[in-house]
């Protein structure tokens, strides 16, 4: 009994030590501690740690939290702050990772991670391996969207549409795209799904306001070009951040300018 105790205690005291390491900015700590409260299902401390990890360039740390807030794992709450933060994370993963960020999501079970590193092996010559990832994304996707998720519906409709890992069936695409927006609510499918239809059309203008209403910048810049209602624009610029914003406005000075 006494050891045990002991033994509690001097992970403790590990423990305390490797936290002050991670506020002293040393990543490794950072990261090990994320990894530590995720295995203790500790969510909280999981994201405070990972997160340090993340600002401190730690790529995987960034790639996971894409995951999580994309996935809304964790306790995290499906909304467009959320959705947000997702993809502020994939971001930064990749600038730090190139495409290693999309093998890491593909290893956490992410078909368009498992997607786009197959199509990042495609375009480098080997197609061996890019078939061995288009594999594992359909696998993934299929998966998921028997348990109704929007995302892996998405992405298998991607694999139809292109004919990645599977035989091309653009009918077969439009179906289960269309079914991760309307019987999922997955913003990025309504989004796809929009360019199906063509412009200023009753159904294209419909998928990108549900898109934008759960919080898809782009489908709200693009439902301010197909109205010019400055309501999208701001609603664009509030969910893309100040990058994303800053170009948006070099359009709309543009099209002031010259027209449409």
């Amino acid at each position: 009994m006494l050891s045990i105790l002991i033994a509690v205690m001097l992970f403790q005291i590990d423990l305390h030590s490797e936290e002050l390491r991670c506020f002293e900015q040393v990543v490794t700590s950072c990261v090990r501690l994320g990894r530590l409260y995720e295995q203790k299902k500790e969510y909280k401390k999981a994201l405070i740690f990972y997160d340090a990890a993340c600002i401190l360039e730690d790529g995987e740390s960034c790639a996971i939290l894409s995951y999580v807030y994309g996935k809304t794992l964790w306790g995290i709450e499906k909304s467009s702050l959320n959705l947000k933060t997702s993809l502020e994370y994939s971001k930064r993963a990749v600038k730090i990772l190139g495409h290693t960020a999309n093998e890491l999501m593909c290893n956490r079970g992410s078909p368009f991670g498992c997607l786009y590193f197959g199509n990042y092996k495609e375009e480098y010559g080997d197609s061996k391996g890019a078939q061995t990832y288009y594999s594992r994304a359909k696998n993934f996707a299929e998966e998921l969207c028997k348990r109704s998720d929007g995302e892996g519906c998405l992405a298998l409709g991607q694999m139809y549409f292109y004919g990645k890992g599977v035989t091309q069936d653009r009918n077969k695409a439009f179906e289960l795209i269309k079914r991760s927006c309307d019987d999922f609510g997955f913003p990025v499918g309504c989004f796809i799904l929009s360019g199906f239809f063509s412009d200023k059309s009753k159904e294209k203008l419909r998928y990108l306001e549900k898109a934008c209403s759960w919080g898809h910048h782009q489908a709200c810049f693009e439902l301010w070009r197909e109205t010019d209602k400055d309501d999208y624009f701001e609603r664009a610029c509030e969910l893309g951040g100040q990058d994303i914003c800053d170009m948006y406005k070099k359009e709309k000075s543009f099209r002031s300018t010259y027209g449409k």
